[in-house]
């Protein structure tokens, strides 16, 4: 029993809490905003909990310019999320430089590298890096991740551990990684059940209760 969610671009998991709703999820939609439709029932249990295969899921739907709107209202603006992602790698790399000169372990040399990587290449270089992470749905549970380009890596694991980036963008909230992230979301289609939908941004909310399910996910259409 509880409430799990969980924020998605282009079914890409960014982000998700169990339990509560995260306040500035909710503010990115309002209720005009809500459609629904149903989804088969393996996304969320083992076996059908109704006559048929699938259960009802709610859906909060925005197009990707709207959200860039209301994100940039809300202060989120491109120029800002430019400066911060140039001020927080400055950060992250001078932190890692200055453990690194501590204790001297040649095993943090690589993230060094990965962080001047990322700062020398700018945000446009991030926007390269992580559209292809979307399209590619990369994760650190992928068993074969070790087959991909070590930045990759990097990008996925370096925010377990120091908790000063999140996908390879400074985490200083939310807002600004997905107002950076909405410009690596081209315009196209994917699969979703058996309707063709565009690429969608989506928070969704899942609250379990003994056989019952409300599904609730937020998106915005690219």
């Amino acid at each position: 029993m509880g409430s799990y969610c969980s924020l998605t671009l282009s079914g890409y998991e960014i982000d998700q809490s169990k339990s509560y709703i995260d306040t500035f999820w909710s503010c990115l939609f309002n209720e005009d905003d809500k459609r629904s439709r149903s989804v088969p029932y393996n996304l969320y249990y083992t076996e059908p909990i109704t006559d048929n295969d699938e259960v009802p899921n709610y859906e909060y739907a925005v197009n990707a310019e709207t959200l860039k709107l209301r994100l940039e209202i809300m202060g989120y603006t491109l120029e800002k999320v430019k400066n911060e992602y140039t001020a927080g790698l400055d950060n992250a790399l001078r932190l890692k430089q200055e453990y690194n000169s501590e204790v001297s372990a040649d095993f943090t040399n690589n993230d060094e590298m990965h962080l001047l990587s990322l700062k020398n290449g700018g945000f446009n270089y991030w926007l390269i890096l992580i559209r292809y992470v979307f399209e590619n749905n990369i994760s650190i549970y992928n068993e074969d991740l070790g087959k991909e380009d070590d930045i990759y890596r990097f990008m996925l694991e370096y925010n377990d551990i120091d908790e000063d980036l999140h996908l390879g963008y400074p985490k200083i909230g939310i807002g600004y990684f997905l107002r950076g992230a909405l410009e690596a979301v081209d315009e196209g289609f994917e699969p979703i059940g058996r309707n063709p939908r565009k690429r969608l941004l989506i928070f969704s909310l899942t609250i379990r209760v003994p056989r019952k399910c409300h599904n609730y996910h937020f998106f915005a259409i690219s």
